[in-house]
């Protein structure tokens, strides 16, 4: 799915500036080409969505079925570099990569025909349809340490976080259903359901009679010591 959208903004940059576009990671011990170069600079996770396993039943067996682990939500930072002899046209072939990068709906416009050219999985062509870029605001600091990093010599560039990849996980582990969740209590698997309830009743009035005790402390020292 990372390869699949590098190649997805690749062929976009491509077509909308005409310019050489290539995925690579910069490099000072090597020239690098005329054109645009995209690097991938780090992954970090989407927190702002939370996914659990999921259990899918058997169709012939209601007590069995599979466990899938939940998708990956990844967030991916790229940098977009322009590089060429003359200084000026690093500039020019910049100003014309944000500029395509700034309209983002044109992402959508591709045909299915031209998506499938990316890829043959329907799923991941929906997925880049989905796409979000978003230009960073880099502070002069994180800027310098960005390209210290990179050990390469400082050429025009721009920042961009590409939001919401979905990573899916193939694999799945057959189980059991879970069909009682009364035993989960206590030790003996063998104890019935009615001793189950009456051994929950009771952690339950434990519970109750250690927080009244909290409670009571409580109020004591407020008494004795004040607010």
């Amino acid at each position: 799915m990372i390869k699949t959208t590098i190649e997805y903004i690749k062929k976009y940059l491509k077509d909308r500036t005409g310019y050489q576009v290539y995925p690579k990671a910069i490099s000072k011990d090597e020239k690098m080409e005329d054109g645009l170069c995209i690097t991938l600079l780090r992954v970090e996770p989407e927190t702002a969505v939370r996914k659990q396993a999921t259990f899918v039943p058997n169709p012939n067996d209601a007590t069995k079925g599979t466990y899938k682990n939940p998708d990956l939500d990844i967030n991916l930072y790229i940098l977009i570099s322009s590089h060429n002899e003359d200084y000026g046209t690093q500039l020019l072939q910049l100003s014309e990569a944000m500029r395509a990068m700034h309209n983002i709906y044109d992402f959508k416009t591709y045909t299915e025909e031209e998506l499938k050219n990316l890829t043959a999985n329907q799923n991941v062509r929906e997925k880049l349809k989905e796409l979000s870029i978003e230009l960073q605001n880099l502070t002069a600091e994180q800027n310098n340490s960005m390209w210290q990093t990179l050990g390469a010599t400082v050429v025009p560039a721009a920042c961009y976080k590409v939001r919401m990849l979905t990573l899916v996980d193939t694999q799945s582990v057959e189980s059991g259903a879970i069909t009682h969740v009364l035993n989960v209590v206590h030790d003996n698997p063998q104890m019935s359901e009615e001793e189950s309830k009456e051994r929950i009743e009771n952690v339950r009035k434990e519970a109750d009679t250690i927080v009244n005790s909290i409670v009571e402390i409580a109020e004591r020292s407020k008494r004795l010591y004040g607010d």
